[in-house]
């Protein structure tokens, strides 16, 4: 679903709906550090633009939430994991440091999947010899302070979002994934929406479906991670929505030719391989969706 970066680009709007990150004992999505000890002291310090162009090629991109990823592919109901720790905090950014201007860099993130906001990355070591200093903060959590810390595994980066106390103790350590496309970059789809709708996409209903329409005839489908529609005229594109704050929001549902005059949204429910596709009706409060009339009974193929 999109979501409204622009509008709410204000590091000040991020930081006033944040609720912090949930203590590790609490939330299965976060790795905190058995070692209570102090990190190590600081490297020194490297030019800006020297250190950009060090780490640029490691934690440019957008990164998505690992733990929500994860509960998105086992569960594939969005619905049923917003309101999980998976989606809590920050679910999501996007980041380049290619080009820095001064000694930070600004970035995109959502969180909650709800709210965007800017955040700055410091061009500086943070804690540990690979992180950097991040501009969020935990308001219930007075003293925290986060950084970026990155590394290669298998040939790829590990980024993770590090929280440490007033001690410089590491008490949280998120881990992120790299979602792999080309993004267009259009002033209306930001990379971060795009990354993240399609990393939803890819978990949740991405594939190649045979079945039928609401009247029996056959039907072959192709619902694609990067939001392509065939098989179901008059759709030709799609998209899954994340966002579950608010009114009518009780049912997994997908966007049929989002943002568009044909835009339509269909309920879905999943069982094992089979995907039915529902039309919705508000109920009379306006408060929760009903599903209506099945519209499609799609079969994945393998």
């Amino acid at each position: 679903m999109r979501l409204p970066l622009v509008a709410l680009a204000a590091l000040a709007g991020l930081a006033a709906c944040q609720t912090g990150q949930p203590d590790s004992e609490r939330n299965p999505t976060t790795e905190a550090s058995a070692d209570t000890t102090a990190a190590t002291a600081p490297t020194p310090a490297m030019a800006p633009t020297r250190l950009a162009r060090q780490v640029s090629p490691l934690i440019n991109g957008v990164w998505v939430k690992a733990a929500y990823l994860d509960a998105l592919t086992r569960t594939r109901s969005p619905q049923a994991v917003a309101r999980t720790p998976a989606a809590a905090d920050i679910t999501a950014f996007a980041i380049d440091v290619s080009r820095p201007r001064a000694d930070s860099v600004a970035f995109d993130a959502i969180l909650n999947n709800h709210e965007g906001g800017a955040l700055q990355v410091y061009l500086r070591p943070g804690r540990r010899a690979q992180s950097l200093p991040v501009s969020y903060v935990d308001y219930n959590d007075e003293g925290s302070r986060y950084e970026l810390s990155y590394g290669l595994q298998a040939g790829d980066t590990v980024l993770r979002l590090d929280k440490y106390d007033l001690q410089n103790r590491l008490r949280q350590s998120v881990p992120y994934r790299r979602i792999r496309f080309r993004p267009t970059n259009t002033p209306d789809e930001p990379a971060l929406n795009q990354g993240l709708e399609r990393a939803v996409r890819q978990a949740v209903l991405a594939g190649q479906y045979a079945g039928r329409d609401s009247v029996g005839r056959p039907v072959q489908v192709l619902l694609a991670a990067d939001g392509r529609v065939t098989g179901l005229p008059p759709f030709h594109s799609y998209d899954v929505n994340i966002d579950f704050i608010g009114p009518e929001s009780n049912l997994n549902t997908v966007l049929f030719n989002p943002y568009s005059a044909q835009q339509r949204t269909l309920a879905y429910r999943l069982s094992r391989d089979t995907l039915r596709l529902y039309a919705v009706r508000p109920d009379a409060e306006h408060i929760n969706l009903q599903p209506a009339r099945l519209n499609y009974t799609l079969v994945r193929r393998r």
